[in-house]
């Protein structure tokens, strides 16, 4: 019940924080996303079930907040948890940097891939004024997106490593004495 209470506030705090402090900035509004980092993380190291739940309410959270179509970035950010899940049973068996950095990318393409797709659909069945346009600055910030969603989930990735470490450590120092 904590567990899942903790996860909550960090969902919210994550959808909030990226809604209010950083679209004021115009490099972090393009380049991190750090709902789908935080998505990824938590379908990877916690379990499936928490990530699709915190997919489904960050989605819902942000598309309240966004100028698409209700439901479309919930579509993009349940899309790669889907197959990140099926690629981690299937493919990747233990659960390292690697490949988190891969699934990762998986992620942070399928994501765009699903956003653009769905909102030129919308958009040719003229159902939303929106329209992605993919040239050679989207393809850009698609490609420092990937890179800084691989550095952002890496430091994570060894912070949470580290303090599991040290809080292991430190238990068994406590039961030897």
């Amino acid at each position: 019940m904590i567990k899942k209470t903790f996860l909550l506030l960090i969902l919210i705090f994550l959808a909030l924080w990226q809604i209010s402090f950083f679209s004021e900035f115009y490099t972090v509004k393009n380049y991190c996303n750090f709902v789908l980092v935080g998505t990824v993380l938590i379908a990877t190291i916690i379990n499936y079930k928490n990530g699709l739940i915190f997919a489904l309410l960050a989605g819902l959270i942000l598309d309240s907040y966004s100028a698409y179509n209700f439901g479309v970035i919930t579509v993009s950010l349940l899309l790669p948890v889907i197959i990140i899940n099926y690629l981690f049973r299937k493919l990747l068996a233990r659960k390292s940097i690697y490949s988190l950095a891969l699934l990762m990318v998986i992620s942070t393409l399928v994501y765009h891939f699903t956003l653009g797709l769905l909102t030129n659909l919308l958009y040719w069945f003229n159902w939303d004024p929106l329209t992605i346009i993919i040239d050679k600055a989207y393809l850009l910030s698609v490609f420092i997106q990937v890179i800084v969603h691989v550095i952002l989930i890496s430091v994570v990735y060894w912070l949470v490593k580290s303090s599991r470490r040290l809080i292991r450590s430190k238990f068994i120092i406590s039961e030897q004495i």
